[in-house]
This record gives structure tokens, sequence and C-alpha cells, in this order.
């Protein structure tokens, strides 16, 4: 599988985004007998936070192969449950590797901006429920 399009612009996509997040952390795990299945492809810290990423490749002859399995979806549904991060990302080859990987930064980037406006919003109406106490 590693010399797959698919294998390959996961690489490419994930090598550049420490750059695009600075201080983030990215890996993949390779497949075997003894990993759970529908795990995501790519895995990342960000700002300590699980980033799961997976994904698949522009198929216009056959829009069955850009979706994520049952098994993918339930891990990408639990992630999220869990305070992680977790998506599905369709590559389009003629986006280019950089643009993608700017993509999926600019995503995530405005995943966490909206939890931290959600976060200080909350804040703001504790500390004021707290102060009428």
């Amino acid at each position: 599988m590693g010399t797959q399009p698919e294998s390959k612009a996961s690489r490419e996509i994930r090598g550049r985004l420490p750059s695009l997040l600075p201080g983030s952390f990215w890996f993949k795990i390779a497949g075997g007998q003894y990993q759970s299945n529908g795990v995501s492809d790519n895995l990342g810290v960000v700002l300590g936070i699980l980033v799961c990423i997976e994904m698949k490749m522009r198929n216009p002859k056959n829009k069955k192969h850009e979706q994520p399995t049952a098994l993918q979806l339930n891990f990408i549904d639990n992630v999220n449950k869990s305070g992680g991060i977790a998506f599905t990302y369709i590559y389009d080859p003629l986006l280019g590797y950089q643009k993608a990987a700017e993509e999926v930064a600019a995503f995530i980037n405005e995943i966490l901006t909206n939890r931290a406006t959600f976060l200080v919003e909350r804040l703001k109406e504790y500390d004021a429920a707290k102060s009428q106490n």
C-alpha cells in the first residue's frame, strides 16, 4: 500500500503540516494484524489535541472509494465525541500537495478557533453566574 497514490498523498500532506501548524506532531501507524480496524491514516497532536485525518483520493469514476468505511466513520465519531478532532479529507491531485496541506491546516485552525471562542464564552457565563452567588 505504501506505493499507492493515496499513501503518497498522505505522506506528502502529513509532511507539510508541521510547518503550517507549528508545534504539531504528525505520524502514521502502519496497519497490521494487531492494529484496530478503522484507525485514521494520519494522526497528529495540535495544541495537545489528538487530530485524526482519514485521507481519500478524489475518484470521479467511483465515488464510493471517496467514502470512509463504517469502521472508519465509527473511529472518527469516537475521536470527535472524546474531544479530539477527526475528519475525512478527499485529496484532489489537481490541487497539489502544498495547497491540500494548506486546506487541511486551515480546517484544523478553524475548528480550534471555534472551540476556543466557545470556551471563552462559557467561562464568561461561569464567571458571571459565580459573581451573582
